[in-house]
């Protein structure tokens, strides 16, 4: 882990699951004026995303962190300290539902971390886990939603794909989904 200076003032912004680190490093050098940090748990995908991380020293608003994400979070950040979450292309967990992000007990305490008015974004390749999403974020979460969009290969906006997960889909003719969610003010 590489810490890199900020300011107070500067919004903190948190991937999960972020892979060799392909989003990161672009949203870091397209967000300037925002601080990252990018969570992966794997030991692989984490090595290679923390060599990539290395050799774009040019990059001084991202920090990688190897470690679970719901520990890391639960001890490492105080509440409202969150302006964007971003999960893009979760594991779906198709033979234990309970452990998707939206609908874990955990999900409240990530909330907790996210400033009034902060944004949550989501990624997924499955129609079902979209509606999902929806459903959660309103009903459970009480979020109110800002962005709903699916999109293909063709379709594509034109700095997609984002994620090595988000290539292989649209490669393979699938639909993607966007979903945005905001943290009420109140």
């Amino acid at each position: 882990m590489r810490p890199a200076p900020f300011s107070f003032e500067t919004p903190i912004d948190l991937e999960i699951g972020s892979g060799v680190g392909w989003w990161a490093l672009r949203y870091a050098r397209q967000n300037p004026n925002r601080y990252l940090i990018a969570i992966e748990k794997t030991r692989e995908k984490f090595a290679r995303f923390d060599q990539r991380v290395l050799a774009h020293t040019q990059i001084q608003n991202l920090t990688a962190v190897n470690a679970d994400a719901i520990a890391w979070i639960t001890h490492c950040l105080g509440t409202q300290k969150l302006s964007r979450v971003f999960i893009l292309y979760p594991n779906p967990n198709p033979k234990n539902t309970a452990q998707r992000w939206i609908r874990m007990p955990f999900f409240g305490a990530l909330l907790e971390r996210l400033k009034p008015g902060g944004e949550i974004f989501w990624a997924t390749n499955i129609s079902d886990y979209a509606e999902e999403i929806r459903q959660y974020s309103k009903s459970v979460w009480k979020l109110e939603p800002f962005l709903d969009r699916s999109f293909t290969q063709q379709t594509r906006p034109s700095d997609y794909p984002r994620t090595h997960f988000e290539k292989k889909y649209l490669l393979r003719g699938e639909t993607c989904w966007e979903l945005g969610y905001r943290k009420p003010c109140f």
